[in-house]
């Protein structure tokens, strides 16, 4: 998707219409471009602006130049990715100032995190939270058991409410309303919170207890006991993925409207494991944790986990996924500009390590929510 996102930038910057019109939104022959401002009535402005826009960066080269967390690029030590984090400018915020943070499910590979963590980090704002079935944009119901593909949600009028609440005063009922609104995926409803992580209601699919640890053991069973010791082997394939409509492909404005649609048949391209069916309904609400040990041939690695639901008649459905390239794997984050309520990997020079071929190491890594 880093490409094709590349690709878009480069066509937006420059006006480019005909590299811009295979992308989701911006084929309608009505699309214009760039627009002048009031006071550029002959176009020179547009013209000079679209022409210093040829030398924006470009995605692709610059996350080369960035492998670390707090770096800067090397033309301007003031450039950095904690600069371009709204928890950079966190405590500039006026503590009158609300917030709402509104993301969706599979809303990319951590914009739902970001969500969180801004509700997270400013308690004393006024502020809500909003996750809905949504992808980037929220322009797919991503929900299998969905009724339509579209968002089914009014979300720029829920937006409207709340600017007309804090800036024009009107009363929209807004105060008397949970903080914390979420969509659970297959139960097909929404549910209110006063916080995140939401407690487990007393009622809710048979009082499910607030968290549950599995283990992996032998012949690719998931147990909630640890079993005896061993490994499995893995030979890497570079060709195995998650195929071309997932979560990431929106980010790089390509429609998708049925999302993981082959993932039954993919599950055998990974190890796997699997627990007995499920004795009870269970609500998986928040973030889970892995914990994989690995013994690698090469000095790094990129280790994906997924959560895949297994219905009663065998088929998959994708539920979420977390990653972590084992050179970041040592040091956990703690900042009061970022407040997580999952495991937060550093990404910083300072505690990067390769892998000892042949040595076991500990891979500790939240999946998204």
């Amino acid at each position: 998707w880093t490409t094709r996102y590349d690709e878009l930038m480069r066509a937006l910057d420059e006006d480019d219409r005909p590299a811009l019109a295979p992308f989701a939104y911006y084929g309608n022959p009505q699309y214009a471009g760039p627009q002048p401002v009031d006071e550029d009535t002959d176009g020179q402005l547009l013209a000079q602006a679209l022409q210093q826009h040829r030398n924006s960066c470009r995605l692709n080269d610059w996350v080369r130049e960035m492998p670390y967390q707090h770096d800067s690029v090397p033309h301007d030590p003031a450039l950095s990715l904690d600069a371009c984090s709204p928890g950079h400018y966190a405590r500039q915020i006026p503590k009158d100032v609300a917030i709402y943070s509104i993301s969706g499910w599979w809303d990319g590979a951590g914009y739902s995190n970001a969500a969180i963590t801004r509700y997270l980090t400013l308690p004393d704002h006024p502020h809500r939270l909003l996750l809905g079935p949504w992808d980037h944009g929220a322009r797919t119901n991503i929900s299998p058991w969905r009724e339509a593909t579209g968002a089914q949600f009014p979300l720029l009028a829920e937006v409207l409410r709340f600017f007309d609440h804090h800036l024009r005063g009107i009363d929209t009922g807004l105060q008397h309303e949970r903080p914390v609104h979420y969509f659970t995926v297959h139960g097909e409803q929404w549910q209110a919170a006063d916080a995140w992580p939401p407690e487990p209601a007393a009622a809710a699919v048979d009082a499910a207890p607030e968290s549950t640890r599995w283990y992996a053991n032998a012949q690719g069973a998931l147990s909630p006991q640890p079993g005896t010791s061993g490994a499995d082997a893995y030979q890497v394939d570079f060709t195995v993925s998650a195929g071309t409509q997932t979560r990431l492909e929106r980010l790089g404005a390509q429609g998708v409207d049925t999302y993981y649609p082959d993932w039954t048949e993919r599950q055998s391209q990974y190890l796997h494991y699997t627990s007995a069916p499920l004795a009870q309904a269970m609500e998986l609400t928040g973030h889970a944790t892995a914990h994989v040990w690995i013994t690698s041939s090469q000095a790094d690695a990129a280790i994906y986990a997924y959560v895949t639901e297994v219905l009663a008649d065998g088929s998959c459905r994708y539920v979420t996924e977390g990653v972590l390239r084992a050179l970041h794997r040592e040091g956990l984050a703690q900042s009061p500009d970022y407040v997580a309520s999952w495991p937060v990997n550093t990404f910083d020079r300072a505690s990067a390590r390769l892998l000892t071929p042949g040595e076991p190491a500990c891979l500790t890594f939240a999946l998204l929510p």
